[in-house]
This record gives structure tokens, C-alpha cells and sequence, in this order.
């Protein structure tokens, strides 16, 4: 049995100019849990900062979840998430996250934002690039995470431009 649990949320730190700075956090740990014992699997941290308040870490909703798309027996956990900072328009990083065992693979890339009034193009950013696991990965890994990439990219502009 896998448990897996994600925290997120953000450290305040007091800065030289009475303002606040923040850092984004998120933590992904793995628990397997065999018959007589539970051991941690594997452990994930990320964090994005310093920024100004309007700083986030989310796990993607809905992108949690297990398969054995490659029928080996080994398990791959599998989620979503976005790290922001939000003191300028852009578009933020973005992780797909997958882990077979203690190997980690990963598409690394920034999420797709719609202008609310662009000048030249409507987006900015939505493109990945796959590690080193990724592009040595079956076919079936590669397809799963294009997939998880592609519906969860999308986001509004939160400024005008």
C-alpha cells in the first residue's frame, strides 16, 4: 500500500525594509507499507522565492495518482504542481512529477497564461523539457505526462497588459 502526503504553504520572513519576504514550499513524502512494517520511499522538496505576498505552492487538483502503466509491478506515483511568485506577470513554474520506485522523473516548464489584453501574442510560456528519466522513459511514461502536462497548463492572466 502507497500513502502519500503533500503539504504546501509559505515561510515569512521579516526583511532589512520592514517588508515581509516569502518563500513558497512543498513537500511530497511516499510511505510504502508492506505486511508487517512502513517505510518512507521516497521524499520530495521544492520551493520558490523570495517573493513579494502573493506567493503559492500548489499540488495540481485531481493530479495525484498511481499506475503500473509500464505492467512491471513497480508502482508510479504520480502528480502536479505549480510553484508562484507573483510580482510580475509571467507565466509560473510548473512540475509533473513522477516517481517508479526511488527513480524520479520529471517535465520541468512554466504554465500556460492567457493575456487578458495582450499586445503581441496571446500567451506566454507553456513549454516543458523532460529529464534525462523522461526521455529514456516508455512510450506509455511520456504519453501519461504530455497528458498530465497539457490539462493542467492553462491559467488566466492576472494583470492587464
Amino acid at each position: 500500500t502507497h500513502t502519500v502526503i503533500t503539504t504546501s504553504g509559505f515561510v515569512t520572513t521579516p526583511a532589512d525594509d520592514n517588508e515581509n519576504v516569502y518563500t513558497a514550499l512543498l513537500h511530497a513524502y511516499s510511505y510504502l507499507q508492506n505486511a508487517n512494517s512502513t517505510s518512507l520511499e521516497w521524499e520530495m522538496n521544492d520551493e520558490a522565492g523570495p517573493c513579494g505576498p502573493d506567493v503559492d505552492a500548489k499540488l495540481r487538483p485531481g493530479s495525484l495518482n498511481v499506475t503500473d502503466l509500464d505492467h512491471n509491478g513497480i508502482d508510479e506515483v504520480w502528480f502536479v504542481y505549480r510553484l508562484s511568485c507573483h510580482d510580475a506577470l509571467e507565466a509560473n513554474p510548473m512540475k509533473v512529477i513522477m516517481h517508479e520506485g526511488v527513480k524520479k522523473y520529471a517535465l520541468r516548464g512554466t504554465t500556460h497564461l492567457k493575456l487578458k489584453h495582450p499586445k503581441t501574442s496571446p500567451y506566454l510560456g507553456g513549454d516543458y523539457t523532460a529529464d534525462e528519466n523522461f526521455k529514456a522513459a516508455p512510450q506509455s511514461f511520456r504519453d501519461y505526462a504530455n497528458e498530465l502536462w497539457m490539462k493542467n497548463r492553462d491559467e488566466i492572466g492576472r494583470a492587464h497588459v
